[in-house]
């Protein structure tokens, strides 16, 4: 481990594991299965985060990064953590707020979590669509960190309705490209089977945990197939399912970093434990934290549009009338437009990702049928060349009398040349190449030299060379 990184514990060999403290553009997953350790690993991350002074914001539909305040004790840890939201927040979560708590995060370097597990999924994903959107819209000036708890919630692998693709659109973007904007990202998942394989796939490296599931381990397979580093960690995988809580694998081909490891002991409180360790919600105390949520709240009531005293909001919709001095845009009305213009927003990021698959698959096409036209040309000219000179109607031998020639088809069909007859007698004069590829016998093969030999022999065709003419009978 190097000085300056995050200390979050022991390798299986000996020696100190970390990860680096700047983690404002990198990419990183979590997963394990329910009780391996996941909450508990990524509370020793935060913890290490905050006090390297490095600032982030945690989504939080558990219920459990709030124990973070506090020591397994009970009493305060003293962190400087903000918590908005759920029961043990400093300040309530406002369902419309998303744009304004990004903008209040982006002005002040704090930590905080914000707590979505009491709130409904669409309050949920309007908030997160409308803080992510809003992060996306700034550069920041320092590093920052993003993190999904049960990151499902927000970027699942299968999303029905129209309020999670725009969540989930808003969200893909910063896991995607945020890096560049000066946002790292953590996703937290129990079931590496339910979350978005294209946001995986987009991590540059992972934290796997405890997983037997089969498909959760099967999407673990698939990413390590490919970043090609298969024959490098095939026992690690293996491993999973036996791995005890705590124990992890750091999986991180760009860091040429294939480590075992295991979690140190939370420092903070887990949640979870509350009722091993013999604590009640009464006891529990998250410490003075007054001048952050102060500082919070001023950085929100600054990025709010004030509202004339004599406006009451409405959430009628005015109908514009012509007036020489027209009435302000209704405060409501102002969010409702903002809100729309972020979710058409994230519909247009989808809509050009998909237009650009969509232009790739018919590039795609178009080679392929471009190499298969090359190929078929040959064949194509060849074919042309043979028909080319086929003139249906002259026949050279007059009026061909179907009737006269019933008894030979029925004789020539149990030789196997009925075929050919027929052809014949569609088109009595043919070259032998065309005779043969309408009648489906090559030219050259020895069947299509006895049939034409007992034709001929019974009197039904001339042969004049290459020419194949049909007898009058």
């Amino acid at each position: 481990m190097k000085r300056g990184d995050l200390n979050l514990g022991r390798l299986a060999g000996g020696g100190a594991f970390g990860l680096p403290s700047d983690l404002g553009d990198k990419k990183i997953a979590m997963l394990a299965m329910s009780k391996a350790g996941k909450t508990y690993g990524l509370g020793d991350i935060l913890e290490e985060l905050t006090e390297a002074k490095r600032p982030w914001v945690a989504f939080d539909p558990a219920n459990n990064l709030w124990g973070l305040r506090v020591l397994p004790d009970g009493q305060p840890s003293g962190l400087p953590i903000v918590v908005m939201g759920g029961d043990h927040g400093d300040i309530p979560l406002e369902k419309d707020a998303g744009e304004r708590v990004a903008e209040a995060f982006l002005a002040d370097p704090i930590c905080l979590v914000i707590d979505v597990a009491f709130e409904s999924k669409t309050v949920t994903r309007k908030f997160v669509t409308d803080f992510s959107n809003r992060l996306m819209r700034t550069r920041s000036t320092i590093e920052r960190v993003v993190v999904f708890e049960e990151a499902p919630e927000f970027v699942p692998q299968k999303a029905a309705y129209a309020g999670i693709q725009v969540c989930k659109a808003a969200v893909d973007r910063i896991i995607r490209i945020g890096g560049n904007f000066g946002y790292g990202t953590i996703v937290a998942a129990q079931r590496s089977a339910t979350i978005d394989k294209d946001v995986l796939s987009q991590c540059e490296a992972l934290i796997v945990m405890r997983l037997t599931d089969k498909r959760d381990r099967k999407a673990v397979k698939e990413w390590i197939d490919a970043k090609n580093i298969g024959d490098r960690v095939s026992k690690m995988f293996e491993s999973l399912g036996d791995l005890a809580d705590g124990e992890a694998w750091l999986w991180w081909p760009v860091e040429d970093r294939f480590e075992q490891f295991r979690f140190r002991k939370r420092r903070t409180l887990h949640p979870r434990e509350m009722k091993r360790l013999g604590l009640k919600a009464s006891a529990i105390e998250l410490g003075d934290a007054r001048s952050f949520v102060e500082r919070l709240k001023r950085q929100l009531t600054k990025t709010e549009v004030a509202v004339p005293a004599d406006q009451k909001p409405s959430r009628k919709r005015k109908t514009l009338q012509a007036s020489p001095d027209p009435a302000p845009i209704d405060q409501v009305e102002i969010e409702e437009l903002r809100t729309a213009r972020l979710n058409l927003e994230g519909q247009i990021v989808n809509l050009q990702e998909e237009l650009r698959a969509e232009r790739q698959r018919r590039r795609d096409s178009e080679r392929r049928l471009e190499a298969v036209r090359a190929r078929l040309k040959p064949e194509y000219e060849a074919l042309r060349a043979l028909f080319e000179d086929l003139a249906p109607g002259e026949n050279g031998v007059g009026h061909v009398d179907r009737e006269v020639f019933e008894p030979w088809l029925a004789r020539a069909r149990k030789r196997g040349c009925g075929r050919m007859l027929e052809v014949l007698l569609g088109r009595p004069e043919l070259t032998k190449n065309q005779l043969g590829t309408l009648s489906g016998v090559a030219a050259g093969k020895r069947t299509f030299r006895a049939y034409v030999y007992w034709l001929k022999a019974n009197g039904l065709v001339d042969v004049d060379g290459d020419k194949v003419r049909l007898r009058a009978i």
